[in-house]
């Protein structure tokens, strides 16, 4: 399966995606002006993923500042890394947020309650 990379913008992350090198990442900020289409590949990405995933799958979600429409896709990535029987691959998940910014830890803490995956919540300052 062919890495999906995306250089960062001033409005859409670094996205790694790379199967061989073990690399699922989203970092920097993300509020596209059309984030369905900005996400659309990704989604993609992991849906073809999910069919054949490592025996490991470990994803950074490291987002600065993101907006809800983010928040819903970043769920949507969540939900289909969910679905990956456990004993095909162990899925968990790093959400790094600002210590103060408790709104990106709740989101954290609830993706993790409605995915039922081990969400690891890092806090920086």
């Amino acid at each position: 399966m062919k890495a999906l990379i995306i250089n960062e913008t001033s409005t859409t992350p670094q996205v790694t995606l790379d199967i061989n090198e073990g690399t699922f990442e989203f970092t920097g900020k993300s509020y596209p002006a059309n984030a369905d289409e900005f996400y659309e590949p990704i989604l993609n990405w992991f849906d073809q993923y999910a069919q054949a995933p490592n025996p490991v799958t470990s994803l950074k979600i490291d987002l600065s500042f993101f907006n809800t429409t983010t928040a819903k896709i970043m769920a949507q990535v969540l939900f289909i890394l969910a679905d990956i029987p456990i004993d095909v691959s162990e899925v968990s998940v790093k959400w790094v947020y600002f210590r103060k910014d408790i709104d990106s830890k709740r989101i954290g803490e609830d993706m993790q309650m409605i995915t039922h995956i081990p969400i690891k919540l890092v806090a920086r300052e």
